[in-house]
């Protein structure tokens, strides 16, 4: 697992929101590289957040991979 930190503007807030994006590994056949997917996201105002977990604005728009 690998954690990164990812900034972008939140509809919620409208401000600009640091979030850190957990990424799971994903194993690849074929290769010996290896390959992280984001799993889930640690915010400070989800709690509050209409968005909620799934819908979360700047979770979808952090990168898929690494």
């Amino acid at each position: 697992m690998k954690t990164k930190r990812f900034k972008n503007l939140c509809p919620h807030t409208n401000s600009e929101m640091e979030i850190s994006v957990l990424y799971q590994e994903v194993p690849m056949t074929g290769t010996l590289t290896k390959h992280f997917k984001k799993s889930d996201f640690i915010c400070s105002k989800l709690s509050a957040c209409p968005y909620g977990q799934k819908k979360c604005p700047v979770f979808l728009s952090a990168p898929t991979s690494l």
